[in-house]
């Protein structure tokens, strides 16, 4: 009777029709409700939240309730045809159907959660349907008198539900604009039971309904928010962490403080119920609700506009160039898929997934491996994140033998650069190369270390000594990460991706101080803008990597800043990031030519100016001598005779390497250099 493909529309219909040809469950029935409201996610599952309310005259309900039965349970043998997943449940009673707490009925077709149907049997005189309320403007509305829509759209402006896309359910906001109306307006509707028929009125708040409506609608979009996000970012959702993972992914600073008061009060409502209905003005003026309110609208529009950037979010694949197979770049907010078609290309026989407690603490991609019925293990790296130490990598080494990882096996690298870099060479020394793809979690990693296959970790002594080629499988971004991401975090992948622009493109130093300027001021989401400036990041460096994948010319472009900066980065035992160390060491190479008449004083300003439209400061300089960074320079990995590659930028996109002999006078002027970048940044 059913196919996969049905439509719920087609769903409702067949509901319809056994009713209509059965006079158990037709008989004294006064009026039969199908109250539908937004599109929801939970728990994984997409879903349409449908509300069955079923009136009968006194006398018809012992009948009613055993035909309603019937019919439900052979609606649920035909799906479970389908997948072996439907259930319904029934209550009757008085009772209060849309908010009372049980095991949700569903019917699921092709393992997704399609739709919940709430059914709930009255009687005329048990009738409480009153007390039940919902957002204004239900999507759907069916009387049994006319089988019709009474108001608002019919449920299959969604068509199919195979065919329901994220657009759709954006479109309708989760349900946010409705809610938004209902606290604006301060009434919500309810179904009555009057002259005949079911009658939808709308009813003024009072008493406590607006405190409760109000921290309702944030817990209900803090929910729904949540668990659509999680079907695309592997965020952590326990119970302990719901409350911050929304406040990190959906909310701006400002309103943080406001945010966390009204999970308190909502966590506290039953003893605030109390304390108003004993003193209902004493209440009020020590809660304002109108400021609640606000409050609480203010953080339905900002998820609205997150979930809405989200959509405009663009899919992008490249392919890293010169290697014997393709391997793919994917931009993607819906890394699930993403990761999904990367781990199917093979029948692997394990899973093997490096990541760090940084990352484990907001993020779990376990229950998406185990989705894919594929044995797998976990190692989170431990200790200091940004530590590549070659102890590092024998510890990762020594657990990917003892957990028995073959030819056949995957690394899955989820994590920053370290992450990358470490994990990558562990992939590379295994049986000789084994396959593994990056899951990339910062900016940095998503624009500059994981595009390309150059693996490393550093030496005893020295920065990026050990190291090797091997290539990933793919490389899956999803910018959504950079919302965990610190200010400096941000400020150091921002530095890569103006070291580019300013070896490549005008436009991209342009739109990275844009965006500069908006890290410093701590008002950084928009979505749409650092994708930009990502994707044409690694554009840029993929038109490099062409030239030279294996960095064996002497002409390395892109090493702009980064000896003077590897050096800190190292002698500082990475206590300061990569690309803060990269902005520091292009002002001191910079000024180290400058010095020797080879940069105009005016370009000089000109490239500070652009280094200081991100990192206006750098505090953890009082770290590092002078002696100590010329000393790490000596240790350079690409150093020859005594000679170290620093790039010349005389202009913008006009860089060119020179060779430096690390002699008496080169090093007093990169003292002098050192001393000056000190003073652009502000270090004591």
């Amino acid at each position: 009777m059913l196919k996969e493909n049905m439509a719920v529309q087609n769903v409702i219909d067949t509901i319809i029709s056994d009713l209509k040809g059965n006079s158990g469950l037709a008989d004294g029935l006064l009026s039969l409700v199908l109250h539908g409201g937004a599109p929801l996610f939970e728990d994984g599952d997409r879903y349409l939240d449908v509300d069955i309310i079923f009136l009968y005259k006194d006398n018809a309900i012992p009948i009613a309730l055993r035909e309603i039965k019937k019919t439900f349970s052979a609606l649920c043998h035909d799906l479970n045809k389908v997948n072996n997943k439907a259930f319904f449940a029934i209550k009757s009673g008085p009772m209060h159907p849309l908010r009372e707490k049980e095991t949700e009925p569903l019917f699921n077709i092709n393992n997704q959660r399609i739709i919940f149907f709430h059914i709930s049997v009255f009687s005329e005189s048990d009738y409480t349907c009153k007390n039940t309320y919902a957002a204004p403007s239900p999507l759907l509305a069916y009387r049994w008198q006319n089988l019709k829509p009474a108001f608002g759209q019919p449920l299959s402006v969604f068509r199919s539900i195979d065919k329901i896309t994220v657009d759709d359910i954006i479109v309708s906001g989760l349900g946010i604009d409705d809610t938004i109306f209902m606290l604006t307006n301060k009434e919500r509707g309810c179904w009555v039971w009057e002259s005949g028929d079911m009658v939808w009125h709308k009813e003024p708040f009072k008493d406590f309904d607006d405190y409760e409506m109000a921290v309702y609608a944030l817990k209900w979009c803090v929910n729904n928010s949540l668990s659509y996000l999680s079907q695309i970012l592997p965020i952590k959702l326990t119970e302990e962490r719901r409350a911050d993972a929304f406040a990190i992914h959906f909310l701006k600073q400002p309103v943080l403080a406001d945010y966390y008061s009204i999970i308190g009060f909502e966590a506290n409502i039953k003893n605030y119920r109390k304390q108003f209905v004993e003193n209902p003005a004493s209440f009020r003026k020590l809660f304002d609700i109108k400021k609640l309110t606000e409050i609480v609208i203010f953080i339905l529009h900002s998820a609205k506009e997150k979930l809405q950037l989200i959509q405009k979010i663009s899919n992008h694949k490249y392919k890293l160039p010169n290697f014997d197979k393709e391997i793919p770049i994917c931009c993607n907010s819906d890394l699930k898929k993403l990761l999904k078609n990367a781990v199917s290309k093979k029948d692997y026989d394990r899973i093997v997934l490096i990541t760090d407690g940084n990352v484990a603490e907001f993020y779990d991609l376990k229950p998406w491996i185990a989705e894919w019925k594929r044995p797998f293990v976990e190692y989170v790296i431990k200790g200091d994140i940004g530590d590549k130490s070659p102890k590092k990598l024998l510890e990762i080494l020594k657990f990917l033998e003892k957990s028995g990882i073959s030819t056949e096996s995957l690394l899955i690298l989820f994590g920053g650069g370290s992450v990358g870099n470490m994990g990558g060479m562990a992939a590379g020394l295994c049986f000789r190369g084994v396959d593994f793809i990056h899951v990339p979690t910062t900016l940095l990693s998503q624009l500059d270390s994981s595009i390309g296959c150059k693996q490393s970790v550093n030496g005893f002594i020295s920065k990026n000594k050990f190291g090797l080629f091997h290539a990933p499988e793919s490389i899956n971004i999803s910018i959504l990460f950079n919302d965990t991401l610190s200010k400096k975090q941000l400020q150091s992948g921002l530095v890569e991706a103006l070291k580019h622009g300013l070896c490549q493109s005008k436009k991209l130093v342009k739109d990275v101080a844009a965006y500069g300027n908006r890290v410093c001021d701590e008002n950084y989401g928009d979505l749409v803008a650092l994708e930009n400036i990502i994707l044409r990041t690694i554009e840029f460096k993929l038109q490099y990597m062409k030239l030279d994948p294996f960095e064996k010319s002497p002409n390395q472009h892109l090493e702009l800043g980064h000896k003077i900066g590897h050096a800190i980065e190292f002698a500082t035992k990475e206590k300061i990031p990569h690309g803060i160390c990269v902005a520091f060491g292009i002002i001191a190479e910079a000024k180290f030519f400058a010095i020797q008449n080879a940069i105009s004083p005016q370009f000089m300003q000109s490239l500070t100016n652009y280094v200081k439209g991100i990192v206006t400061n750098i505090d953890d300089l009082h770290l590092i001598n002078n002696t100590e960074i010329i000393n790490k320079l000596f240790l350079d990995n690409k150093i020859k005779k005594n000679k170290i590659p620093l790039v010349l930028l005389k202009t913008l996109l006009k860089p060119e390497s020179v060779f430096i002999s690390l002699d008496s006078k080169s090093t007093e002027i990169i003292n002098q250099s050192l001393n000056y970048a000190k003073e652009v940044f502000g270090a004591n």
